[in-house]
């Protein structure tokens, strides 16, 4: 049985990774025999015209540690060592290795020997989700074999070419250099402060993740990594119209091709035509209009990739063009095309709070200023995938997914199945930030098996990832706010307009998410916000790290620096003086109990403050070109949905986000403990905190459970793993779940040892007496009583949060259960001559409540500021333009400043509001931190991201 603390779950018969298979016989003329050396072995395969050098290592020789996560070389997942240099085997032929040496991740260590590169990655917790793992370690690997000894400055440039959007590099840099040191010092390199505030069990620092190791040596599976016997393989024709009419589809010349098994267009949908996670209007295949470019008409399943595309070739589509609409003013204008039945008007919201009016009215300084952001990709390096296979009655989907219980509803329907004959089976998943909560490829698949009755995976390109796929909306947001010249805060006037794309997604909630932190963690009297989501002809927009709070944060941390400005006062005293206290009300309704740890983050800042102000103004002295600034920003977020939970009867995924924490703890005959949720690891160490909050409970050491994760078979549906919630609401659920299993085990252990249970105690796996020691029965002598008796070993954790569910109509209620907040500082260098922002330095304080896993936390927290710098300065999808990383630059490691962490806790706090997430809220004020930096250094305010200093000021 598979250990599932790795990450999946045992599974019978379950796919192997991709290996050898004698290619088709119309393609076998066109393989050349090529001889070389994999790692140290020698090896002879038939690699097929056109194999690259990554194809032969993947699919010829089932090396599938090495990554393909672009099509042009530019992300570095699929580096290898070839005759002692590092090479991207995505741009080397596979003839050129003929005779040569090639050494993969597989080849560098193993689990049981690992290289010190790889023992370093896992020691410094450099690795999140592990996709682009393989291809760092082995640049790395290149670099200290011709310098044994680097710095960081050249550890950095070594790896500059290689991507990662999950760990912001620091943990990596400092892995490879604890490995050229020989492991001499800590592995991670982190500020005394990440510790200072803070406050977890001694036991659960330098704890290492589970599934690191296999992710390290290339053993982890994801997707498109899986393989079975008779696989077929399936891609989509897509639209390259972003509106137009679909006069006819001819698929006859398709359907002979050699290799071609089946071409399926909407007509081939057994059940509804839609999915969606709110509303159900988006098309597993279009049917007769297309809204948006990359929208699939048409699936090809054949024998090969290879007989995939020709058929997608010989596919004819004629299409009628229709007037797309780009922008939500185009989209509102009398006259426009109407995308959907209830018009291009997705949603509106309206929210007050007191009179906005008398508010201004009081006020001694108002500042007005129009904001926007752009559309951004996930960007996260594994490309979409999944293998669909029938077991039996039952459909399975491997896939890697943010949301498996809701992935499998959609697929059931789709499919015109019961929900039962349908499983999701979770992979390894190489990055998510909110994109794989949605469907992407696993109707198609699903469909595709359906139809055929054979195992078919599917594996998005890189463009098609850019092309299909959700992102974060772009917003245009007017902001008015006054205060009085004493420094008090009067009136807040919020205007937002988001477009969301051709489809709904998150849109009809994401004005409620935007709400409910655009009023930052501060006090105002008087709040008027007015929020509209509009359908266009683009890419559909969702979920994406914070989606909603990140845009508005740009916006009102901005004015809340004008503010300071136009008054003559410190930034960070205005925040300091406008802070929620307990018993100020939020907007909705809701009074807070106690001061939230807003206050604690900025104490933690202060020093930071003063400290940047003083070498700011010594920098900038003289009259240089190059001139610094330090600028500071503050976020409040909710975390996950409120309380309430889904409506009985409704379809969990029209309250997606809302749903309560589920867990389930089952006792092993041997002794040990399992875990299982439907809350998925994404990278950020769900599996080991989890685990750790049932150790914690149990008295167990962490090796004695198991985390099971995500599979729709076998685990309770606990709502997506978004919004930060999942160690919040599935968090409190396992410890539920833990305390249920604890008061049993003490109650048959107090039968046993004749004791009272008040006199025992779990600790080391095992249950004895608090006064002797030695007086001590095995976990194992009580699964078997509890087993002969007939009573249960598995209990299961149910945690919702006790707070009104948000009633839309009404806009009240309460939409968050929890709120956290954080305070960053960034200090920046402007080039004033040609525009230049370069970031040195970025202090992030957070409340985190009770770190349960401090290093998952601290990774969480550097990658949001890696994300927030990309926000700020580079990134900015191009419908129809950007197609992949080299048009759409995300952070490297050059482009990433030193980082100092801040975990910020209270441990007096009530032991459900001690777990709280941090991944997203990291991420939502590092642009407008940097912002009012750029802002300091030159006196220039930038209104729209990414920041152009040449364009608008």
């Amino acid at each position: 049985m598979t250990d599932p603390r790795r990450g999946t779950n045992p599974l019978p018969a379950a796919p192997r990774p991709s290996a050898a298979q004698p290619p088709d016989a119309h393609e076998t003329n066109g393989a050349t025999v090529i001889e070389l050396r994999a790692n140290g072995t020698p090896r002879r395969i038939e690699a097929l015209a056109g194999w690259r050098l990554l194809d032969l290592l993947r699919d010829g020789l089932g090396l599938t540690g090495t990554k393909e996560g672009c099509d042009d070389g530019s992300c570095g997942t699929c580096t290898v060592i070839v005759d002692g240099k590092a090479a991207r085997a995505c741009r080397v032929k596979a003839a050129e290795v003929a005779g040569r040496n090639v050494t993969t991740i597989e080849g560098l260590g193993s689990p049981e020997c690992p290289h010190p590169l790889q023992r370093a990655f896992v020691a410094a917790d450099a690795v999140q989700c592990g996709f682009c793992t393989p291809g760092m370690i082995m640049s790395a690997a290149a670099l200290l074999e011709r310098d044994a000894h680097p710095g960081r400055a050249e550890i950095a440039r070594a790896l500059g070419s290689n991507l990662c959007r999950c760990t912001g590099y620091q943990a990596i840099v400092d892995a490879v250099e604890w490995a050229a040191n020989g492991g001499q010092g800590s592995p991670r390199r982190w500020a005394a402060e990440a510790r200072e505030g803070a406050w977890w069990p001694p036991e659960a620092a330098g704890l290492v993740r589970a599934d690191a190791l296999d992710k390290v040596t290339g053993r982890a599976v994801y997707a498109a990594d899986l393989a079975v016997d008779g696989l077929l393989h399936a891609r989509a024709l897509r639209s390259p119209h972003p509106h137009a009419e679909i006069v006819r589809i001819d698929t006859g010349r398709a359907r002979r091709l050699p290799g071609v098994e089946a071409v399926l267009t909407a007509a081939d949908v057994p059940g509804e035509n839609r999915y969606g996670r709110k509303v159900k209007d988006q098309p597993v295949l279009a049917e007769s209009v297309v809204l948006q470019a990359g929208d699939p008409v048409a699936l090809v399943v054949a024998t090969s990739p290879r007989a995939a595309a020709a058929g997608l070739a010989a596919i004819e589509v004629e299409y009628r063009p229709l007037p797309a609409v780009r922008t939500p003013d185009e989209a509102l204008a009398p006259g426009a095309p109407q995308l959907h039945p209830g018009g291009n008007l997705l949603a509106e919201n309206r929210l007050r709070s007191g009179d906005a009016e008398e508010g201004f009215a009081r006020a001694d300084v108002i500042v007005e200023r129009t904001y926007t952001t752009p559309w951004n990709e996930h960007a996260y390096l594994e490309p979409e995938a999944a293998l669909a296979a029938w077991e039996g009655e039952t459909l399975v989907v491997r896939t890697a997914t943010q949301y498996p219980h809701y992935q499998q509803a959609e697929i059931a329907r789709t499919l015109g199945l019961p929900k039962e004959r349908v499983r999701v089976v979770p992979t390894v998943v190489g990055g998510a930030f909110g994109g794989k909560t949605e469907i992407s490829c696993q109707c198609l698949a699903a469909l595709a098996t359906f139809r055929t009755g054979r195992p078919v995976k599917i594996v998005y390109s890189r463009a098609e990832s850019f092309e299909s796929t959700y992102k974060r909306h772009p917003y245009r947001i007017r902001v008015r706010a006054g205060a009085t010249r004493e420094g008090d805060l009067t009136a807040l006037e919020i205007d937002m307009v988001a477009n969301t794309g051709a489809y709904a997604s998150f849109g009809p909630g994401l004005m409620v998410k935007t709400f409910a932190s655009a009023t930052g963690p501060y006090r105002w009297p008087a709040v008027d916000l007015h929020g509209r989501v509009v359908f266009t002809n683009n890419p559909t927009a969702g979920c994406m790290r914070g989606p909603g709070t990140t845009q508005v944060a740009f916006a009102v941390e901005s004015q809340m620096d004008l503010l300071a400005t136009a008054l003559g006062v410190d930034p960070l005293v205005l925040r300091e003086r406008n802070r929620l206290r307990a018993g100020d009300r939020l907007l909705s309704g809701r009074v807070l109990e106690r001061d939230p740890a807003y206050d604690a983050t900025i104490e933690a800042v202060r020093p930071h403050w003063h400290a940047a102000l003083e070498r700011c103004a010594r920098a900038n002295a003289p009259a240089v070109t190059r001139r610094r600034g330090v600028g500071v920003a503050s976020v409040w977020y909710g975390i996950g949905g409120g309380g309430g939970g889904p409506i009985p009867g409704q379809d969990p995924a029209l309250t997606v986000g809302r749903g309560p924490g589920r867990a389930a703890v089952d006792l092993l005959p041997d002794g040990s403990v399992v875990v299982r949720t439907g809350a998925m690891d994404l990278g950020q160490g769900t599996a080991t905190a989890l685990g750790l909050v049932a150790a914690g409970e149990l008295g167990l050491p962490l090796e004695r459970v198991s985390v099971w994760l995500g599979d729709t078979a076998g685990s309770p549906d606990t709502g997506p793993t978004v919004g930060s919630r999942v160690i919040f609401f599935v968090g409190n659920a396992v410890r539920v779940a833990a305390a249920g299993l604890r008061e049993a085990t003490l109650a048959t252990a107090s039968e046993l040892l004749g004791r009272p249970i008040v006199e025992l105690e779990l600790r080391d796996g095992g249950v004895r007496a608090r006064d002797q020691a030695q007086t001590a029965i095995p976990l194992v002598e009580v699964a078997r009583a509890r087993t002969v008796a007939g009573l249960p070993t598995t209990f299961e954790g149910y945690f919702d949060a006790d707070v009104p569910a948000y009633q839309a109509s009404e806009e009240r209620g309460e939409p968050y259960a929890l709120f956290v907040s954080g305070t960053q500082l960034a200090e920046v260098e402007v080039d004033t001559a040609t525009g230049a922002v370069r970031v040195l330095r970025v202090v992030a304080a957070h409340d985190v409540g009770r770190p349960v896993f401090p290093e998952g936390v601290i990774g969480q927290i550097e990658g949001g500021i890696a994300m927030g710098i990309g926000f700020a300065l580079a990134e900015d999808f191009k419908p129809g333009e950007t197609r992949g990383f080299k048009q759409y630059r995300i952070p490297r490691t050059r482009d990433v400043p030193e980082m100092v962490t801040i975990l910020v806790g209270d441990a007096g706090e009530p032991p459900e509001l001690q777990l709280r997430g941090v991944a997203e809220c990291s991420n939502m004020v590092v642009a407008p931190a940097i912002a009012n930096a750029i802002a300091h250094a030159t006196g220039r305010r930038a209104l729209d991201l990414p920041v152009r200093l040449r364009q608008r000021a």
